[in-house]
């Protein structure tokens, strides 16, 4: 299995803003290769990832841990 450097990342940061196991979306148990995380922070405050074709309000938890 080959395991990419910055899978870790993917996984620690969308652990920590939405408290859900990568895992637990779909398709699969790792983080693929060409696999990533987007955050949009908007211009009234709104943070939204979007990961695997789906997206999370981490809004809260954003602010939370940039303090």
């Amino acid at each position: 299995m080959r395991y990419q450097s910055h899978s870790w990342i993917v996984d620690a940061v969308f652990e920590r803003l939405t408290g859900k196991k990568y895992s637990s979306i779909p398709p699969g148990k790792i983080v693929r290769e060409n696999e990533g995380i987007t955050l949009t922070h908007y211009k009234n405050g709104k943070v939204i990832l979007r990961y695997r074709g789906k997206s999370f309000d981490v809004t809260k938890k954003f602010a939370e841990v940039a303090g």
